[in-house]
């Protein structure tokens, strides 16, 4: 994990750590009360799903370049 989260995919990383600790909290808090936070998951899952896709095209436009052009026309 340590690896993972000193590399180019920490956003993900941590959108993935985010989303574990928000589903985590959410069935500990149905403990107390009988309600699964069910918008709190899908919330978080929706910002993990947006932090990915902007890791993924950082990480894309990064290893071209930032030029835009696929690595076979370079």
């Amino acid at each position: 994990m340590k690896k993972l989260l000193a590399s180019e995919w920490r956003m993900s990383a941590l959108a993935v750590l985010m989303l574990v600790g928000s589903i985590i909290g959410s069935v500990i808090g149905s403990l107390f009360v009988d309600v699964l936070f069910i918008p709190y998951i899908l919330g978080t899952l929706t910002v993990a799903i947006v932090l990915v896709v902007i890791n993924v095209v950082k990480v894309k436009s990064q290893s071209n370049g930032g030029r835009g052009e696929s690595p076979k026309n370079q």
